[in-house]
């Protein structure tokens, strides 16, 4: 509810912005539910979008027409910042205390944009995403920092994330086998 509220005052503040939130099993009432709330805080119903899922290529597609991508608090997003970073769509995003609200931070991070799109509070969430979707020159400037940086940024380096599982699995093959037997010789149980 805190965060939906924070959603409606950038609306508020950002003159035809439109919010589309994908919902995939919350169900008609829960559309219901935030269209009401949006309502009483004095947003046009045409500004919403609710959308279900879509192919990756679709999905994909539709967020590279976004301006900005607003991450949700409690659960990040995890593939869908992925996606809409290598779009060359910026986020926003406030880290939480759980791994799970962490996600989108460390994607900005590999993607080299940490310092424009990771926020501390509600608040700095909020200033953030108003002064990025008003202020053209910015957001067209990070959005220029993505697209130059897709083929270097760690995010995007699929070779050299290969390389590093490889060595990762090798030296736990390694591992695995230099302690299977003990001083003795005897076999190690592995539970």
């Amino acid at each position: 509810a805190e965060l939906f509220a924070v959603w409606m005052r950038i609306l508020s503040r950002v003159p035809k912005s439109q919010l589309w939130i994908v919902a995939l099993n919350e169900g008609a009432s829960a559309e219901t539910s935030l269209r009401a709330v949006a309502a009483e805080a004095g947003i046009a119903q045409t500004r919403l979008f609710f959308t279900g899922a879509a192919a990756l290529d679709q999905h994909v597609g539709y967020k590279s027409a976004a301006d900005l991508l607003l991450d949700t608090t409690g659960y990040n997003g995890h593939s869908t910042s992925a996606d809409a970073l290598f779009a060359g769509v910026p986020l926003v995003t406030l880290p939480g205390t759980r791994m799970a609200a962490r996600v989108a931070a460390s994607i900005a991070a590999g993607a080299g944009i940490h310092r424009a799109a990771v926020t501390r509070t509600l608040r700095e969430y909020e200033e953030v995403a108003v002064r990025l979707a008003l202020c053209p020159v910015c957001l067209r400037k990070v959005r220029r920092d993505l697209i130059d940086k897709r083929a270097t940024a760690p995010l995007f380096d699929t070779p050299a994330w290969v390389s590093h599982w490889e060595s990762a699995l090798r030296m736990a093959v390694e591992s695995r086998r230099s302690n299977q037997t003990s001083s003795r010789g005897a076999p190690r149980k592995w539970n």
